[in-house]
């Protein structure tokens, strides 16, 4: 019997002027802000490398945004960066995929 095993998926946005980039990045030690699988931790970032902390983390369901202007307050209306992260345990079933679109 094969143990379950454990998978973190961790997608972020950056969205800027020219449109919407979505990439893969590995998650830092985030904020006290904890989200039950399958809700996404959602991270606010007022740039576009994910550096220094979030100005805002909060708990989302789907991962469905279209933004006019800054999405939270302290945000500026471009060049900001989103992250969204969840753990979610497949069970032990493989090979597992995952698509993204942006």
């Amino acid at each position: 019997m094969n143990p379950a095993r454990r998978t973190t998926i961790t997608s972020a946005a950056v969205l800027a002027v020219t449109g919407g980039l979505l990439t893969t990045t590995a998650a830092p030690a985030s904020a006290a802000t904890t989200c039950t699988s399958p809700v996404f931790k959602r991270q606010f970032f007022a740039n576009t490398t994910f550096s220094g902390t979030p100005k805002k983390t909060d708990c989302d369901t789907t991962i469905d945004q279209s933004w006019t202007g800054a999405p939270v307050s302290g945000l500026p209306s471009n060049n900001f960066g989103v992250r969204w992260s969840v753990t979610r345990d497949f069970g032990s079933g493989g090979p597992f995929s995952l698509a993204a679109s942006g």
